[in-house]
């Protein structure tokens, strides 16, 4: 206030100022929480499942090719071994 009970203008302007930015921050912050509740939480939810699923198929797979890589070697050596044979005879 200024002498005489008038209004400071600085005063007032920085009032202004202050409530016009914790509108824009009211505004945001419920931007950013509605921003979260519809996208960040489903796809952490989603990201969760991925990777229990990624892990149960990694184990799958690796126990698939410990399999077939055993199969081959097998083979292999049955081959190896028909050769060495048919050369012999």
């Amino acid at each position: 206030m200024v002498k005489g009970g008038e209004p400071d203008s600085v005063a007032s302007a920085i009032a202004r100022v202050k409530s016009s930015m914790e509108a824009v921050n009211k505004g945001l912050s419920q931007r950013v929480e509605c921003f979260e509740r519809e996208l960040v939480e489903p796809l952490d939810g989603l990201q969760r499942l991925y990777k229990g699923e990624v892990q149960e198929h990694l184990k799958e797979g690796t126990g698939f090719w410990n399999g077939l890589h055993t199969d081959r070697t097998h083979m292999l050596f049955a081959k190896e071994n028909y050769h060495q044979q048919v050369v012999t005879l």
